[in-house]
């Protein structure tokens, strides 16, 4: 706790309220910024089921991890930093889905990592998987929180 209050005390602080829509896009934008985020606290949030499509919570395979990358992030440098990170963990089954997995060749060998396109076996993975890992994605989360699913992004 000393060694944070002194980096607070070095490098200064912001203490801020953020309010209205898109708040997940601004939180994406200060990390993709690098800036520190921490001592998130919500206040009247209501969290309501997905409206499209509908969701069923399955029997949850303990070594499947679901990984989404975003068609509309293209930050071929950090997927590939999780994908190292991810290859390492061999008890656990990955499950990557992107659309650009082609840039990912190099990852094929690993036998703890399954590439995916985005299909109808997304709905079936994510809903079995111990936890998602993704790279954003408002509806991913809202659905992720729906079946109370862990989500790291």
């Amino acid at each position: 706790m000393l060694i944070k209050i002194l980096f607070k005390y070095i490098l200064g602080y912001v203490k801020i309220t953020v309010e209205g829509y898109y708040i997940e896009r601004f939180i994406n934008i200060c990390t993709n910024r690098k800036l520190l985020i921490w001592n998130l606290k919500r206040k009247n949030v209501y969290v309501v089921p997905p409206i499209i499509d509908k969701l069923e919570k399955k029997k949850i395979e303990n070594n499947k991890v679901v990984v989404y990358f975003s068609p509309y992030c293209d930050d071929i440098e950090k997927f590939k930093k999780i994908l190292d990170l991810i290859k390492q963990i061999k008890e656990l089954n990955f499950i990557v889905y992107t659309n650009i997995k082609e840039k990912f060749n190099n990852y094929n060998k690993e036998k703890n990592i399954t590439f995916k396109n985005f299909s109808s076996e997304f709905k079936s993975d994510f809903g079995s998987s111990l936890f998602v890992i993704s790279s954003s994605g408002h509806q991913l989360i809202s659905e992720a929180i729906y079946l109370d699913i862990p989500l790291y992004l």
